[in-house]
């Protein structure tokens, strides 16, 4: 016996943000990323030393909302590298 649901698990969907600067000081504002569809944006070349893309929920659509994501949910710009999806070296 088995039964199927007539709901299914909302899949996660994502936007991802290409950092535009070459130093990691400025990692969290959002005014410094571009808007990507493609998570692997050339540039990156998995250096420690800063964010090249970030993923974030697919509702952080505009630069203002993503500033306030990061500036809320990272206490430094090391976080952000830490958690970026690609890292850059300068």
């Amino acid at each position: 016996m088995f039964s199927v649901s007539a709901f299914k698990a909302k899949k996660a969907t994502f936007t991802y943000w290409r950092y535009d600067l070459n130093t990691q000081v400025g990692a969290r504002s959002g005014f410094n990323y571009t808007q990507i569809t493609n998570p692997s944006a050339p540039g990156c070349d998995d250096g420690e030393e800063m964010p090249c893309v970030i993923q974030v929920d697919e509702s952080i659509d505009t630069q203002a909302k993503l500033n306030t994501y990061l500036s809320t949910n990272f206490p430094n710009e090391a976080a952000v590298t830490a958690a970026a999806l690609h890292t850059k070296s300068n």
